[in-house]
C-alpha cells in the first residue's frame, strides 16, 4: 500500500498515538493498570523499549481491549513499525468510561465526527451525546477529553495540547484502507455537518425526531405570543404573518406525531385564530 505521508509525519498525526505512549510507559514501568489508577511519576522519564517483547505487549493488548475501526487503527499503527520516541501523555489513566464510549459505536462516530470538525468543545460533545444517544451513565466532558486524546489524538478543550483535525482527515483521506473505513467520517466533516445532521446520519432517527418535535412545539409557542402580541398592538400584517406560520407548524407537529396533551395546543389556538388545529 502506499504511504502518501512519512513515517515522521505520521507519528505526530496517527490518531491513536497517544495510547501508544501510553502503552509503552505501562510496559516499560510494569504496571499493568489499563483501567484506572496511575503511572507513577518515576516513569515518566522511561526510555520507551524498541524490542519484540514490547511490539508482543501491544498487539494482545490492543486485541483484548480495542474492537471494530480502533482495533484496525491501533493495527495500522504497528504495521507502520511506529515507536513512541518519548513519553509527552498528559493523562496518566484511562477510566473505564472511555472505554464505553468503544462499546458504543453509534456513540463513538458521533463523538469522533463531532470532534474532527473543530467547532466543539468536550463539554459540546458529551452534550449532544447524552441527548442523542442517552447513555448511561451519561457522558462527562472529561471522559469525552481521555477518549479523544487516547485514541482520536484530539483535545478540543482551552489550555490543553491540540492538534488540527484536518490533518488527521488528511491522514485518513492518504492511506487507502483507512479512507474506505473512515469515508463517513471523511464525508461528514468535509460537509461540516451540523451535530443534528451527524446524529441522522448515523441513524438516530427517534432522537432526532424528538428532540425535532420539542423544538417545533416550543417555536409554535413562541408564535402564539408574539401572534397575540401583534392583535394586541393592532398590528393586523404581523398577526396575519404569525397565523399562517402557525399553521404551518402545527401541520408539521401533526406530522411528527405530536398528541397535545388536555388539548392544549388546539385551545391555545382557537384562542387567537379561528383555523383549524
Amino acid at each position: 500500500m502506499k504511504r502518501l505521508i512519512n513515517n515522521q509525519q505520521v507519528l505526530q498525526i496517527h490518531p491513536i498515538r497517544k495510547y501508544f505512549e501510553f502503552l509503552a510507559l505501562e510496559y516499560t514501568s510494569g504496571i499493568r493498570l489499563h483501567l484506572s489508577g496511575s503511572i507513577k511519576d518515576k516513569f515518566s522519564k522511561s526510555i520507551f523499549p524498541k524490542s519484540k517483547g514490547a511490539a508482543i505487549y501491544f498487539k494482545e493488548t490492543i486485541k483484548s481491549f480495542l474492537i471494530g475501526e480502533l482495533q484496525i487503527l491501533a493495527q495500522d499503527y504497528l504495521e507502520r513499525k511506529l515507536w513512541p520516541k518519548k513519553p509527552s501523555i498528559k493523562y496518566n489513566s484511562i477510566p473505564n468510561g472511555v472505554f464505553r464510549i468503544m462499546l458504543n459505536q453509534g456513540l463513538q462516530k458521533l463523538v469522533q465526527m463531532m470532534a474532527l470538525t473543530g467547532e466543539y468543545t468536550a463539554t459540546d460533545i458529551a452534550e449532544h451525546a447524552n441527548e442523542y444517544i442517552s447513555p448511561v451513565p451519561p457522558l462527562s466532558a472529561q471522559i469525552v477529553s481521555k477518549y479523544l486524546y487516547y485514541f482520536w489524538n484530539v483535545l478540543p478543550s482551552k489550555g490543553h495540547e491540540t492538534l488540527d483535525p484536518v490533518k488527521i482527515i488528511q491522514f485518513l483521506v492518504s492511506d487507502g484502507q483507512l479512507s474506505k473505513i473512515y469515508a463517513g467520517h471523511i464525508d461528514i466533516v468535509l460537509g461540516k455537518k451540523t451535530p443534528f445532521e451527524i446524529a441522522l446520519k448515523l441513524g438516530m432517527n427517534e432522537k432526532v425526531t424528538s428532540k425535532l418535535n420539542n423544538e417545533i412545539y416550543m417555536g409554535f409557542a413562541l408564535t402564539v405570543v408574539k401572534k397575540n402580541e401583534a392583535m394586541i398592538s393592532n398590528r393586523l400584517e404581523d398577526a396575519d404573518t404569525y397565523s399562517k406560520i402557525m399553521i404551518r407548524d402545527s401541520q408539521v407537529l401533526r406530522n411528527l406525531g405530536h398528541k397535545p396533551k388536555k388539548r392544549a395546543l388546539r385551545d391555545s389556538v382557537k384562542v387567537i385564530y379561528d383555523g383549524e388545529d
